[in-house]
């Protein structure tokens, strides 16, 4: 009887020892690893979360850009529109001599120079000398800024003519923007 006592006992207590260790071994080789897992998961997915929140403030940022964008692309083609093209830019002379004319000046000198190549555009410049009355002069100069192309007028010299009294000499460097690019992104 001693001995079933003793058994007993030991069935109890081994029972329970084994249970311990099969709850020992499911939080050392389960549930700490899976705990481990899930925190990185719930870390992920809220740093995902925060991502998305904040991108959804991007929306109306990124509809003014591209609106910029149209926006820039729609002056380009009107600028492109208006702007002669780099293989015809000589008929644009003609036209740039006939509006410095049309003001009431005597053109002295137009001359070309070599352009200036760029990416997209080329820029050429025209040394210009004109004589006439100042008011007239200044004609010549709106007459230029009213041509559909994009001209920069640089280098302006203004002096009393040498042979005629009550006259100026205008002396500039005009750039005549041309197109060189059919399209261009």
């Amino acid at each position: 009887m001693k001995n079933a006592r003793i058994l007993d006992a030991f069935d109890r207590w081994g029972a329970t020892a084994a249970l311990v260790a099969a709850a020992v071994a499911y939080c050392a080789f389960v549930d700490i690893p899976y705990s481990t897992t899930t925190a990185q998961l719930r870390h992920d997915t809220g740093e995902r979360r925060r991502f998305i929140a904040a991108s959804e403030k991007l929306i109306p940022e990124t509809e003014r850009s591209n609106k910029e964008h149209r926006e820039a692309s729609a002056y380009v083609d009107r600028w492109r529109g208006a702007s002669p093209d780099a293989g015809a830019v000589s008929g644009f002379y003609g036209e740039i001599h006939q509006a410095v004319r049309n003001a009431g000046v005597d053109v002295t000198r137009f001359e070309p120079q070599p352009p200036a190549t760029l990416e997209t555009i080329e820029q050429r410049p025209i040394s210009l000398t004109v004589e006439g009355r100042h008011e007239d002069v200044a004609a010549a100069l709106v007459n230029l800024e009213r041509l559909p192309a994009t001209i920069w007028v640089k280098d302006v010299t203004v002096t009393p003519a040498r042979e005629h009294a009550g006259l100026v000499q205008f002396e500039s460097k005009i750039v005549v923007f041309a197109d060189k690019a059919t399209k261009s992104d």
